[in-house]
């Protein structure tokens, strides 16, 4: 069982990159995404996206995925799998659209002021037949903390944390990939579902969102004040 601060943390502020090379093979609508994800990541990650890891990679942002909604209108809704078939069908006026509303979904992000921090999926990988560890992220300290204890001692002094204990997933029966992927899952599910409290108490929930990106996942917020 790991204890302590799994990540370090993150810039402050989200950078908007642009890829340099894209696999010749891959549709337009997957040289769309590839971008989209390349505009969220660190400028040092390398950004050509394998067939293996596409469908992983390819869970939007929440907040990305409301305002393409938004943008789109009745185009799509905000379930991953209707923008994504949107992107994989599209016509070129159409895709031409999407990737305008992605574009400046980057360039806002990239004039505002964010806090991050990332694991690596791995890390979320526990032992058949072991009991998952507590595991929190606090978006006050701006890290995440695995074992005992860990989720307590982010519960006082101003401190505005989520459990991701449910994340935790063994790769027992099945692959390290599909496992990966699970992971990935529960952990919006759980982001979705602070995101919902928060705003049913009338509490800002930060903007805090997730994305995956060469087996990693990345945790994203705007800074509390």
């Amino acid at each position: 069982m790991r204890t302590g601060p799994l990540v370090q943390r993150g810039a402050k502020v989200s950078r908007a990159t642009q890829i340099s090379s894209a696999p010749t093979r891959l549709s337009p609508s997957h040289r769309l995404l590839n971008r989209t994800f390349s505009s969220l990541s660190e400028p040092s990650a390398k950004t050509t996206l394998k067939s293996s890891n596409l469908h992983l990679e390819c869970r939007l942002p929440i907040s990305l995925r409301e305002y393409l909604a938004d943008e789109l209108g009745a185009i799509v809704d905000a379930a991953d799998d209707n923008v994504l078939n949107l992107a994989a069908n599209a016509d070129a006026a159409t895709l031409s659209k999407l990737a305008r509303a992605i574009r400046r979904y980057s360039t806002s992000r990239a004039q505002q002021t964010w806090e991050s921090c990332h694991a690596s999926l791995a890390d979320f990988i526990i032992g058949a037949g072991t009991e998952p560890p507590m595991v929190a992220l606090c978006l006050k300290c701006g890290r995440i903390e695995m074992g005992e204890g860990s989720l307590a001692s982010h519960q006082t002094g101003g401190c505005v944390s989520l459990s991701l204990q449910d994340a935790c997933k063994s790769s027992k029966g099945r692959s390290v990939r599909a496992t990966e992927t699970q992971v990935a899952d529960v952990s919006r599910r759980s982001i979705e579902e602070f995101r919902r409290l928060r705003a049913a108490f009338g509490l800002s929930h930060f903007d805090l969102d997730s994305y995956t990106h060469h087996g990693r996942i990345t945790f994203t917020w705007r800074p509390l004040v």
